[in-house]
């Protein structure tokens, strides 16, 4: 009898390599980098937190990362699509990357931490396929 998990498992040609995604929508990985080390303040009013919030009033996180680099950055993974747009209701044309930006920096000074110089920037030009087996396109 073969094995259930072994070589002869079947594949689903008409959904091989086909792009899907995740609960019907895109999946979008951005990368936040504080500048400053932010692993320490971690309170319901620290920077982590705020900053979280912060992100979760203009789209659907689905994935956090936990800090890395000395404790200054964490990778966001988001749901949806979102090209540029006029975001912060000014006229002027931005990236969703550049308004989470600005979101961040804005908070100022959270738990003794300055937020001002953080950065956001959208890792890959393509969306993740989250229930894909196997990426070959």
């Amino acid at each position: 009898m073969p094995s259930l998990f072994g070589t002869d498992v079947a594949v689903n040609p008409q959904l091989r390599d086909v792009s899907r995604s995740f609960n019907g929508k895109t999946v979008r990985h951005y990368e936040v980098d504080f500048k400053v080390d932010v692993s320490g303040s971690v309170g319901p009013d620290g920077a982590l937190r705020r900053s979280f919030d912060a992100i979760a009033e203009r789209c659907t996180p689905i994935m956090i990362s936990a800090t890395y680099g000395g404790g200054e950055k964490i990778d966001v993974f988001v749901e949806g699509d979102f090209p540029s747009d006029d975001y912060n209701g000014d006229g002027s044309n931005q990236t969703f990357a550049s308004n989470l930006e600005e979101q961040i920096q804005a908070l100022g000074t959270v738990d003794s931490i300055n937020l001002g110089s953080t950065a956001v920037s959208e890792n890959g030009a393509s969306p993740y396929f989250a229930d894909d087996v196997e990426a070959n396109y």
